[in-house]
């Protein structure tokens, strides 16, 4: 069948083992971005990691040095995880998703090279995933609390700044500071610090009438 020779066949199975070991291992990562609405999720993260274990076992078969293709792999796997950074101003998103492709990546690279690396790989996603969702859990319980926000809220009417600041300083949890108010051409811009857990109070100042917009960083 196909003219292939027993140990053609041996090698097949290997490599399609490799990948589907892989596409499991990378479907967790890729789970876990789903579900926060990233924009590389569970099929991104499998078929990196399938093309990547494709290219480290053929590249055996080239002759030459096989470390070359691993560097254009880690190459072309850089600018995949550049186009899942968006900057607006100077906030930077994507980040983390990139290095989650960038960290799939080394891991489908060890499960090429087999043996106890295979271990290697398995224990990486374990690590992987224990990054992504308890060090966030952790961040924003001992961090982000500490870290000052900028909220930039625009305004149509001037007189609502003294009612929105008062509402700020309300909200439990919040610790406001450095407010500042300037003249846009659709209006106006408050411009405040504050410190705390902020995630409900953006919908806050949403309901408010004389709110237009709302931007943090």
């Amino acid at each position: 069948m196909l003219g292939l020779t027993d140990a053609e066949w041996r090698m097949a199975a290997e490599v399609l083992i490799k990948m589907g070991i892989g596409a499991v291992l990378a479907g967790f990562i890729g789970w876990e971005r789903e579900i926060h609405a990233r924009p590389a999720g569970v099929r991104t993260h499998m078929l990196l990691i399938m093309g990547v274990v494709l290219f480290s076992e053929a590249s055996r078969h080239f002759g030459g040095d096989p470390a070359r293709i691993a560097a254009q792999v880690v190459t072309g796997v850089g600018f995949l995880g550049a186009g899942t950074i968006i900057r607006t101003g100077t906030d930077v998103k994507g980040l983390t998703t990139a290095a989650s492709l960038w960290a799939t990546s080394a891991i489908g690279m060890a499960l090429s090279m087999g043996g106890g690396f295979t271990v290697v790989a398995i224990v990486s996603v374990g690590l992987s995933l224990v990054t992504l969702v308890w060090v966030d859990r952790l961040e924003d319980r001992f961090l982000k609390k500490h870290v000052a926000k900028t909220f930039r809220v625009t305004l149509a009417d001037r007189g609502a700044v003294a009612d929105i600041l008062e509402q700020v300083s309300a909200y439990d949890g919040i610790h406001l500071h450095e407010a500042k108010l300037n003249k846009k051409q659709e209006g106006f811009e408050l411009e405040f610090q504050l410190h705390g857990s902020a995630d409900q109070l953006v919908d806050m100042l949403l309901k408010h009438p004389s709110v237009t917009g709302v931007d943090w960083l």
